[in-house]
């Protein structure tokens, strides 16, 4: 299985090559099925995530998006607690 951070690489170089997204603008927001993907979880458990206020979001109509920048970083310090609570420097 890929790491988190591979996933993520990879997702944002699809969106970068215009795979998926719209490149021309850049990518702002996630949708809830992307937060799914990146994280390799199930739909019940990206909404309670999504709505647990980890990260900040927007509701457009019956339709939940997350800020990137606000995911990226509340991803980045979980990154960083695991990599403490290993021992490794990053």
């Amino acid at each position: 299985m890929n790491s988190l951070e591979e996933r993520i690489r990879q997702f944002n170089e699809d969106v970068t090559s215009g795979k998926i997204g719209t490149p021309a603008r850049g990518k702002k927001v996630y949708t809830v099925p992307e937060i799914q993907d990146i994280l390799d979880i199930g739909r019940a458990s990206a909404y309670r995530l999504v709505r647990s206020g980890q990260f900040k979001t927007i509701q457009i109509g019956g339709s939940i998006r997350v800020l990137k920048d606000s995911f990226d970083e509340w991803l980045d310090g979980l990154e960083e607690k695991e990599a403490a609570a290993d021992g490794i420097d990053i």
